[in-house]
């Protein structure tokens, strides 16, 4: 929910967002969060691809915490990115670290 609530924020508004965007919003969250352990902390979570972050949004949408909108499916989470490649090939090193 972090994920959700704060890539609304960085947005400036209040809308829907597809599985995508909330998957990236999720990654740059653990990023921020966690740094280089981001990879290592979701995989504890049980979270190691994309898809389960949609089963994640799905199992909220069942509970009623999460709406679903029309044209929504589980799909639209998987292989959004790569773990490995984000999370470790392409780390976003700061200069000087």
């Amino acid at each position: 929910m972090s994920a959700f609530e704060g890539f609304l924020e960085d947005l400036g508004e209040s809308r829907h967002l597809e599985g995508s965007e909330l998957a990236h919003g999720v990654r740059q969250l653990a990023l921020e969060r966690f740094g280089p352990l981001a990879k290592v902390v979701l995989e504890h979570w049980g979270i190691s691809r994309t898809a389960d972050l949609g089963d994640i949004v799905y199992a909220l949408i069942d509970c009623g915490v999460l709406v679903q909108e029309s044209g929504d499916c589980r799909e639209d989470f998987c292989d959004v990115f790569d773990f490995e490649e984000v999370f470790e090939k392409n780390y976003p090193w700061s200069p000087g670290a």
